[in-house]
């Protein structure tokens, strides 16, 4: 089995990343305990989608963080998400789909 390796911008205050993007694939990476290497990238654009974070394994580049944790829960098998119910997917769907693309301050919650 190749290495992977993933990409995230540099980090700031504390955090590995200033990407909610990288830093959601960090938490995925650190709860499913998934063996990887951590790499900062200097410019996001060196991505496939010209955006970070991405990932290399075995020969194959993988962008855009959702797409890239769907392919490491299809490769590994380990998905956080695997004890939840049907009602508590819902919810978790819902949640995320919400909070996709608002501004982290100031939208009333």
């Amino acid at each position: 089995m190749s290495e992977l390796v993933a990409y995230h911008l540099p980090g700031r205050w504390g955090l590995v990343s200033v990407s909610p993007f990288c830093l959601k694939l960090d938490a995925f990476l650190r709860m499913t305990e998934i063996p990887h290497r951590s790499v900062t990238a200097a410019t996001p654009f060196a991505g496939p989608k010209k955006k970070a974070p991405w990932i290399e394994h075995e020969g194959r580049t993988i962008g855009d963080s959702a797409f890239i944790i769907a392919y490491l829960i299809e490769h590994f098998g380990k998905d956080p998400d695997a004890a939840l119910t049907s009602a508590q997917r819902g919810q978790a769907v819902a949640i995320q789909r919400r909070d996709r693309g608002k501004p982290l301050l100031g939208d009333g919650l």
